[in-house]
């Protein structure tokens, strides 16, 4: 059955009469009243009767009445979901990214997101760089968070925004091995220091220390940073690990700073595949992001 020929019917109902309701519908009354006599053949049913100069429901009326009105709100949902989703504000967005949670201003930037669009429900996958870019390649997620250092030229990438992140330490306040009177960590003063440190920062790092002109103490490491934070909240290690900034990290009892040393910084990308049309919340996450990025002064243009 037509839609309309629902529509129309709540109409003459709520009117009270045919010619009302085919003066607000801007219908030819007979075209209503034939619409009115297709119902009744529909439903074997008398569905409105005249009392006077107005039209009444009978009872099987109300009944389609009703059921008319749910039908008709079940189609208008259903048109502004679509409508949504096409235009990117409701959907589902895959969104891959290295083990950097919790970061300040990723998850500063996923919150803001999520209010400014509520209608967008979200997939997280954690993992590293390589298998992120093998899910965008797979169509298993839609955009990647990537590291930058770990990305070749050839690859088939669409670049857009990047988040500059540092090298941190965490180490606790009462600790022998640094100040918290520093504000800045000279990599030097991580000699003879027990380290511990998330395995996909070790490449860069072991080869910070040695450009320092030493071998570091390696007390432990992890797969994830919070597994390397734990050795400095038990007061074991200072902790290394990549953040965009310190002050999240700060505590009663921990100190955190920025260090500096050879290639210390980190480029946290965002990415998709070249070759593929990004899906409608997928843009919308991405235009968002490069506004907010570009309010905040934190981004760079990729190579």
């Amino acid at each position: 059955m037509n839609v309309e020929y629902y529509r129309n019917f709540i109409a003459i109902i709520d009117e009270g009469s045919m010619s009302a309701a085919a003066q607000k519908l801007h219908i030819a009354q007979p075209a209503l009243s034939n619409q009115l006599k297709v119902l009744e053949k529909e439903f074997n049913a008398v569905l409105m009767e005249r009392n006077g100069r107005r039209l009444h429901p009978t009872e099987a009326g109300l009944i389609l009445y009703d059921r008319a009105k749910s039908i008709c709100d079940h189609e208008d949902n259903a048109q502004k979901q679509i409508q949504a989703c096409t235009r990117g504000t409701q959907g589902i967005l895959r969104l891959g990214l290295t083990h950097i949670l919790p970061d300040p201003t990723l998850s500063l930037i996923l919150g803001d997101f999520s209010r400014a669009y509520p209608g967008i429900r979200f997939e997280l996958y954690e993992a590293s760089t390589k298998v992120l870019i093998e899910m965008l390649d797979e169509n298993r997620i839609d955009v990647g968070i990537l590291s930058s250092a770990s990305l070749h030229t050839e690859l088939n990438l669409k670049l857009s925004q990047t988040i500059t992140a540092r090298t941190m330490v965490a180490y606790p306040r009462d600790s022998d091995w640094l100040s918290g009177d520093i504000d800045v960590i000279p990599i030097s003063l991580l000699q003879n220091v027990p380290i511990a440190y998330p395995r996909g920062i070790e490449s860069r790092l072991l080869q910070a220390c040695r450009k320092a002109g030493f071998c570091p103490n390696v007390f432990a490491v992890s797969s994830t940073r919070n597994g390397a934070m734990l050795w400095a909240q038990v007061g074991r290690a200072v902790s290394v690990f990549i953040s965009t900034a310190a002050e999240h990290f700060e505590s009663d009892s921990l100190c955190c700073r920025p260090v500096n040393g050879y290639d210390l910084k980190v480029q946290r990308v965002f990415a998709c595949m070249n070759d593929r049309k990004i899906s409608p919340t997928a843009e919308t996450f991405l235009n968002f992001v490069s506004q907010r990025l570009q309010e905040q002064s934190l981004t760079t243009s990729p190579a």
